[in-house]
């Protein structure tokens, strides 16, 4: 069976334009510089996400990451801006979308790397009738398994 990414992994993948396994904000589209997204599109979180992909390579921080950073926080703690004004509302479209936004990512987040392992580790045909039975083991429906499959599968490339 091949290891399967961590569920941080794909979504910074798909954030930096790699893939489109996770579904990103569509106000800040994928782009593979955070530092060209920071300083274009205003993209905040992108600071963010910079500093994740350092911390997951073991890498440093860019000067351009760094000094944005602390420039955010010192406002935020001077209270000049709250977190959310500073690196940005999930999604950014505001309250109305995150109430049906919150549940899909949530159930894909937690859910992505079980259905990819366990179609890997199926041991039958891989017909409709695995649909079945490895959603009932997870708990999830065919159209939901299949399309958590294809965004594994998106994200395994290799």
């Amino acid at each position: 069976m091949k290891t399967s990414k961590p569920t941080g992994r794909i979504i910074a993948e798909s954030v930096r334009g790699e893939h489109k396994a996770w579904p990103l904000d569509p106000s800040y589209p994928a782009n593979p510089s955070h530092e060209d997204a920071f300083k274009k599109d205003r993209d905040n979180q992108r600071v963010l996400w910079q500093i994740y992909d350092c911390a997951e390579r073991g890498e440093p921080i860019p000067p351009w990451a760094a000094t944005a950073f602390r420039d955010l926080l010192e406002k935020v703690m001077r209270c000049e801006l709250t977190w959310s004004e500073a690196f940005g509302r999930i999604p950014a479209k505001g309250p109305r979308h995150r109430k049906h936004y919150k549940p899909s990512i949530q159930k894909l987040g937690k859910n992505i790397v079980k259905v990819g392992e366990a179609v890997q580790s199926y041991n039958g045909p891989k017909d409709e009738k695995m649909w079945g039975v490895l959603g009932g083991r997870l708990g999830l429906g065919r159209a939901v398994m299949k399309d958590y499959w294809r965004r594994y599968k998106t994200a395994h490339k290799s």
